[in-house]
């Protein structure tokens, strides 16, 4: 019987077939993510990148393979020092989540419902709200 459960788990996951990966954008943060992402498509996921639209660091043309999604967003990180750390995430993550949550809707809306989880940096934790809401695994 617990093979049976096993095997039914092993075919959930082999159906969703896209990660949503959300990297703070900081470029050791953003190179371990892409790195993760890099596996991960090795073993056949398909790499959804959420980054900020202002924040802006990855290039799509170094990971053709990638699909990019932009997050609509009003702190640039150029504004870290005059918020300093503590109220800079606060402020990113405040004004991140809504449209993060927008985003996971279309990528629902226009791909169905393979996403097999959202893996995100833990500065960037709205997006537990958006994976809370759509019941997806993070």
């Amino acid at each position: 019987k617990r093979d049976i459960e096993r095997a039914k788990q092993m075919e959930k996951i082999a159906e969703k077939r896209r990660i949503v990966l959300v990297p703070f954008p900081e470029q050791g943060h953003i190179n371990t993510m892409m790195l993760l992402g890099q596996a991960l498509n090795l073993k056949g996921f398909s790499i959804i990148v959420a980054q900020g639209e202002s924040n802006q660091v990855i290039s799509p043309q170094h990971l053709p393979d990638f699909q990019f999604v932009i997050i609509r967003e009003s702190v640039p990180m150029s504004q870290l020092q005059r918020f300093g750390p503590a109220e800079f995430m606060k402020k990113l993550n405040k004004t991140s989540e809504a449209s993060f949550k927008d985003s996971m809707a279309q990528l629902l809306l226009q791909q169905g419902s393979d996403i097999a989880c959202i893996i995100y940096d833990d500065f960037m934790y709205f997006s537990e709200a958006a994976a809370k809401e759509f019941k997806l695994p993070i």
